[in-house]
């Protein structure tokens, strides 16, 4: 039924994408993302981002938009308002991949293709995160599944124009060489390759890039993006330049990216029964995403999580195969006893290690209710829904204790290197001295740091009043020339791109 279906999406994402979503500090690119939000918020400036005190061109301001309407919606400035809107585009993404895809799956099949975007390890890792790719993945997936919905084409077209138009203003226009890769060729298998010829796909094109221009043509008259072009310029010419390229890790490349679709992607080569009504469908997804991976892969400077999005694509075929193939159960209900044996045991061992046992005790609970479920299917003679069903509930059920497992018993014993290094900042420097930063890029530690502090584009335009002032190695002769011996180094660390900083008290001794 739709509504145990969704209300079964929702608990399954609850378990996994809420628990202790604000006790991480900021990880990977978060403080590029969250930082320049702050800072919208500060001066009302939205058009052009700001890092460190300078405009930040390499990508538009879509996600710093979001983490800033977040923390103005919550009222609050820290890690779970940041993320919010993370786990949301998750659940929107699982849901629209779910609703969409019923009229040719059905809806227990549907559902899971639903339940493997929430349990893919990509998503698993940055879904919890305010970083692009979670966003950038649910807007291709919802323009995907929009499209594949509805039967006419109006719709279709003008529905999945409207994320897509919202992932140009995250990441640029890669998500639509994947999106029309896969478009173009279903379109090809039944004949109909005119309809990106007609009226509704122009209108279609017109929203996208209308949604994008509302931003970029005012962003591009403002002083600070004259360069902005140029900026998209080269960087786009980086990822196709040689004197950089390095095989080894280019070839290391291709298994990184494919771990991202794990496990659904071990799914994906199996069961290939052609069905007449779906089979454009299914050879759109499946040859579409194959022929896009390589042409994304095979520029020099390519990512792993460039290809993120076509996980989607990826979750709906695993669905697929597992309907047409029923053979394909019993092997994954092997996977899931055997990953929740390892975690139950896991459990056991970490309850009489570490002194979070509640919740290390709620792990074990998870784990045995999941191998009960896998255990009640005992042979292969069930009724297929009852089979699927116990599926469904199985994978939840073991990514939400992997999860549990994960928040309570993994998360607290990972260093603490940003608040800990906002703790020794504020015992050295007065509550009522402000701290300038002089040039210093995406430092996220100036989330954690109590105000006053500034930024500072360049040491003439200092303060003089400036007692407390963190610089980075660079700038060491500048101290020197400048202050002399009047400045003290207070103390240094490293960030996370091996660049060293001091914090110095400008003053006599």
């Amino acid at each position: 039924m739709p509504i145990r279906s969704l209300l079964l999406i929702l608990l399954i994402w609850a378990g996994i994408y809420l628990p202790k979503l604000g006790t991480m500090e900021l990880h990977g690119e978060e403080g590029r993302r969250i930082l320049p939000g702050i800072t919208m918020l500060e001066t009302g400036n939205w058009l052009v981002p700001y890092v460190g005190g300078k405009p930040y061109l390499r990508k538009p301001p879509m996600v710093n938009w979001i983490a800033a309407i977040s923390f103005k919606a919550t009222g609050h400035k820290n890690e779970w308002s940041a993320r919010l809107p993370s786990v949301t585009a998750v659940l929107v993404l699982a849901l629209g991949v779910w609703f969409c895809s019923r009229r040719w799956l059905g809806d227990d099949h549907a559902l899971l293709a639903g339940i493997a975007i929430l349990s893919t390890v990509c998503l698993l890792d940055k879904g919890r995160l305010i970083e692009i790719e979670a966003l950038y993945v649910a807007a291709f997936g919802l323009g995907l599944v929009l499209w594949l919905g509805p039967r006419a084409m109006w719709p279709r077209w003008i529905l999945s124009a409207l994320p897509l138009g919202f992932g140009l203003l995250l990441k640029g226009p890669l998500h639509l060489l994947l999106f029309y890769g896969i478009v173009v060729l279903i379109l090809w298998r039944q004949r109909r390759l005119s309809e990106l010829w007609s009226l509704a796909h122009v209108c279609a094109v017109v929203i996208m890039v209308g949604i994008f221009a509302a931003w970029a043509i005012p962003h591009l008259q403002t002083p600070e993006a004259r360069t902005a072009t140029k900026e998209w310029s080269d960087q786009f010419t980086g990822r196709l330049a040689l004197q950089e390229f390095h095989w080894k890790e280019w070839l290391l490349n291709y298994p990184r990216a494919l771990s991202n679709f794990l496990p659904w992607l071990l799914f994906v080569p199996f069961g290939r029964n052609k069905n007449p009504e779906n089979e454009p469908f299914v050879f759109g997804l499946e040859f579409g995403s194959l022929i896009t991976f390589l042409i994304v892969m095979l520029a020099p400077g390519a990512l792993p999580r460039y290809t993120m999005p076509l996980l989607v694509p990826i979750c709906l075929l695993a669905a697929y195969r597992i309907k047409h193939a029923p053979a394909l159960n019993r092997p994954w209900k092997y996977v899931l006893m055997g990953l929740a044996a390892a975690l139950l045991l896991a459990s056991a061992i970490g309850f009489f290690l570490v002194k979070e046992r509640l919740f290390i005790g709620l792990a074990v609970v998870l784990c045995g209710a999941t191998l009960f479920l896998l255990w009640r299917v005992r042979s292969t003679d069930h009724k297929p829904e009852s089979e699927i069903g116990t599926l469904i509930a199985g994978t939840g059920l073991l990514t939400i204790a992997a999860m549990f497992f994960y928040v309570d018993a993994i998360l607290p014993r990972m260093s603490e290197t940003l608040r800990n290094r906002a703790a020794l900042v504020a015992k050295i420097v007065p509550s009522e001295e402000p701290i300038y930063a002089v040039d210093p890029g995406p430092q996220p530690v100036f989330f954690y740091l109590r105000k006053p502090w500034f930024y500072v584009a360049d040491w003439d335009r200092l303060p003089k009043t400036a007692k407390y002032v963190l610089a980075s190695e660079r700038d060491v002769p500048a101290i020197a020339q400048r202050f002399g011996q009047d400045a003290r180094s207070l103390f240094s660390y490293r960030d996370r791109g091996e660049k060293q900083f001091s914090l110095y008290f400008l003053g006599s001794k």
